[in-house]
């Protein structure tokens, strides 16, 4: 009997990229997968005679390029931080772009800064887990004062229902521990405005 002829199927895996965040109660994970590449088809054996098959494109295997990064950024950002690794690289960050950055390391001494009227800054930056006065209470406290200035959440609590949470306590979005730089960059240039280039690739502040 003839041999048949072997049909090989060519197929390809959809990259995926994970985080993982260093949640203070328990670990959120999230997961990407691009499905915008479709699997090659097979090859079929063409029969004795026939005609070859013809060539088949190349798949497209370039990666997606990311956002691009802002090269300088305007403003003065207040930094409401009790850890001092976050703080140092979220800090050294903004810095590096031209943001006049100022540390405090809980919600009080963040109080004590935003006072009613006007106020020095731009945009705050809020964790929300320290001691003497938690980020949540205090961005209550200066939506009370009527303070309509940016406030973002820094969290590692992403537990399902946090951000029914954070909107009712007046934030203004969040970002997740540990913190991508760049993520956070590219939020702080649609807020304060800046000029973008092509960027390295993401560090993340553990």
């Amino acid at each position: 009997p003839d041999a048949k002829p072997q049909v090989l199927s060519n197929w390809t895996s959809a990259p995926s990229s994970a985080t993982h965040d260093d949640i203070d109660t328990q670990p959120s994970t999230a997961a990407v997968m691009d499905t915008t590449r479709e699997p090659i088809s097979p090859t079929a054996a063409h029969p004795a005679g026939g005609k070859q098959p013809a060539a088949q494109e190349p798949a497209d295997t370039s990666a997606p390029q990311p956002a691009p990064l802002p090269q300088s950024l305007q403003g003065r950002v207040l930094l409401v931080e009790d850890n001092p690794v976050n703080a140092l690289v979220a800090q050294a960050g903004m810095s590096q772009l031209g943001l006049d950055v100022t540390l405090v390391s809980d919600g009080q001494q963040a109080l004590d800064l935003l006072v009613p009227g006007p106020h020095d800054f731009d945009l705050v930056l809020m964790d929300c887990q320290m001691p003497v006065m938690d980020g949540v209470t205090a961005t209550r406290l200066i939506r009370e004062r009527g303070l309509q200035i940016p406030v973002l959440a820094l969290t590692a609590n992403a537990m399902k229902g946090f951000e029914i949470r954070i909107q009712e306590a007046g934030f203004s979005g969040f970002h997740i521990k540990p913190l991508n730089i760049d993520g956070l960059l590219l939020d702080l240039a649609d807020r304060l405005g800046g000029e973008r280039v092509q960027g390295p690739a993401p560090v993340e502040a553990r």
